[in-house]
């Protein structure tokens, strides 16, 4: 169960106990819809990190190395950690600081070594690589390296063999003292009358253990010697420092894909992240809840070019709609998909108007005679040059209704896509010979643009077009004719000269926006009935429940809701319940 919802400026506000939760996981096919809905802007993303791939490698320079082949031979050929001890040696701060010395490089040892690549090939191939700006420095720093190495390990093998003959002789030297001693008391018990036999053969025993340790180390003395001066001489390099060979045109693909991996998987992290946790509603079912309303009609986006030629673009091909809001009077041809959304949009809207209104919206939609044979036929109700709105007093149906039919639009978010909307009703109604008239209460004059406009001294652009009224000031201060709820002709009020404007019209459709921080109290001023224009994915729950807050509350009737931008994958309908689509014709109805 969903928690209640306290608002500071509303004390009467009332506990919802039996309100659904709403939906707290995101479950993988929103993920999917996601990313289809996106795919445009992950794919620019993967694209811009491949030319930026592209550029990186050709513009940032490339690193050059140079490789050597040593064959390393050890003192010792059974010793397995003797390539570990090669390895360790080359890649010592001593080795580093002797080539830097010799080439006069300024950088540290540390630095030089950074650069440097030992792999062991083998048991006794060592391979060198050393990298720098360019091949010939490549070359230099490889040769230096090698050389230098080669003559640090020699130092080190000679000290070895050195400490080890060192140690061997001291030995030798200790046992032939001793051997020394014993021949001495050999002699002196040999020159005796009676000497001890057991004792004069221990001391010839053990002078001849002495005499073949010694022969040992003697050997051993001459084998370090061999073993170190072979595995020095042995030692040398199989291939001289050469420049690596190049991999630019791997490189050149490899940068680029991965450019493109890193960008896509970005766009397409910021993608996912953003979808599990915002709060944007962008389901039919979830939008419906939330206003209260059914949702009537549902189409995808509608783009900016079609907002721009919205007027233009759903007029009857046949008939040449011209007029103030309709900057193309010819039909837009191509892109036939976004022309039916914002079609679609415009029947939608015509569920509020009155069913013989409504009736003359969709014959307008049927093919005249003359189309058929490729006439152009003008347009019903059609007066003179002086303006639609006047010549067409009497409407389509030849008679003037009581009141005039007012609807507002609320864009929520996108006031210039309700301003599209607008605009292309009536425009058909204007050439089906309604009088229309258009106001625009938006604080970014998204219909009109900035500047007041008050068509009683304007050109309407020709015959068949509606009326268009823009109030000076502050649009959301402004009160409406039919003030006190009365809209009947002959007692709207006179506001900045609307009244004979509204006197003529026989309907009146109202661009409006909705701002929680003002009161919503003058759009009973304007209309009877208001239809909130809903972008997918731009609005939360709670703007949606506020608006439709303010505007009941102001005491104006919110039939039904049109939402725009909707998924392909939105399998969900756009009802609240099943007594809402029962109440609605009853609501429509009432209003008219």
């Amino acid at each position: 169960m969903r928690a209640p919802t306290f608002r500071a400026d509303n004390d009467d506000a009332a506990l919802d106990l039996d309100a659904s939760p709403g939906a707290v996981l995101v479950t993988g096919r929103a993920l999917v819809s996601a990313l289809r809905r996106t795919w445009p802007l992950w794919c620019a993303a993967a694209l811009i990190g491949a030319l930026l791939g592209m550029g990186a490698f050709r513009i940032l320079p490339r690193p050059f190395s140079a490789t050597a082949t040593l064959l390393m031979v050890s003192p010792n050929p059974d010793d397995s950690s003797a390539m570990t001890t090669d390895v360790t040696l080359l890649q010592t701060r001593a080795v580093g600081a002797r080539v830097v010395e010799d080439l006069g490089l300024r950088e540290s040892p540390e630095q030089f070594l950074s650069s440097v690549t030992a792999t062991p090939v083998s048991s006794q191939i060592l391979k060198v690589e050393v990298g720098a700006a360019t091949s010939d420095e490549a070359v230099s720093r490889t040769t230096s390296l090698v050389d230098n190495f080669l003559a640090f390990r020699t130092e080190q093998l000679q000290s070895i063999s050195g400490g080890l003959v060192d140690g061997y002789t001291k030995r030798v030297t200790a046992l032939q003292s001793e051997i020394a001693e014993l021949t001495r008391q050999y002699r002196r018990l040999s020159a005796q009358p009676a000497p001890d036999q057991v004792l004069v053969s221990d001391i010839v025993s053990r002078r001849a253990a002495l005499g073949a340790e010694v022969t040992e180390l003697q050997r051993s003395i001459e084998d370090a010697h061999l073993r170190a001066d072979a595995a020095i001489s042995a030692t040398h390099v199989l291939d001289e420092a050469g420049t690596k060979p190049s991999s630019s045109r791997r490189e050149a693909v490899v940068v680029p894909v991965a450019g493109a991996i890193v960008g896509g998987g970005l766009a397409i992290g910021t993608i996912l992240f953003t979808t599990l946790t915002s709060d944007r509603l962008r389901r039919r079912r979830d939008i419906a809840a939330a206003l209260g309303v059914p949702v009537l009609v549902s189409v995808g986006r509608v783009g900016a070019w079609w907002r721009r030629r919205s007027a233009g673009a759903l007029a009857p091909r046949s008939r040449g709609t011209s007029g103030t809001v309709a900057r193309h009077a010819h039909p837009t041809r191509g892109r036939g998909g976004r022309s039916w959304r914002l079609e679609a949009l415009v029947h939608g809207l015509g569920h509020a108007l009155p069913p013989r209104l409504h009736a003359v919206l969709r014959r307008a939609d049927s093919p005249s005679p003359g189309a058929a044979h490729g006439q152009g036929t003008r347009p019903r109700g059609a007066g003179s040059a002086a303006g639609g709105l006047t010549a067409g007093a009497k409407g389509a149906t030849g008679r003037r209704p009581p009141r005039p039919c007012t609807i507002g639009v609320v864009g929520i978010d996108r006031p210039r896509a309700a301003a599209a909307l607008v605009a292309a009703l009536g425009n058909r109604l204007a050439t089906e010979g309604v009088p229309v008239l258009l106001v625009d209460l938006t604080s970014s004059g998204a219909l009109t643009g900035p500047a007041p406009t008050n068509l009683a001294g304007t050109s309407t652009g020709g015959p068949g077009s509606p009326g268009l009224y823009r109030p000076a000031g502050n649009p959301a201060l402004i009160e409406g004719p039919q003030r006190g709820g009365s809209s009947t002709r002959g007692e709207a009020q006179e506001v900045d000269g609307l009244h004979d404007l509204w006197e003529q019209a026989e309907v009146v459709l109202v661009l409006l926006e909705v701002d929680p921080g003002v009161d919503l109290g003058i759009v009973a001023t304007w209309v009877t009935q208001v239809v909130p224009l809903v972008s997918a994915g731009s609005a939360n729950r709670d703007l949606l429940e506020t608006v439709t807050a303010l505007v009941t509350r102001s005491g104006v009737l919110v039939p039904f809701a049109l939402l725009e931008g909707a998924d392909r994958t939105d399998r969900t309908l756009g009802r609240q319940d099943e007594a809402a689509d029962e109440q609605l014709p009853a609501k429509v109805a009432s209003s008219r």
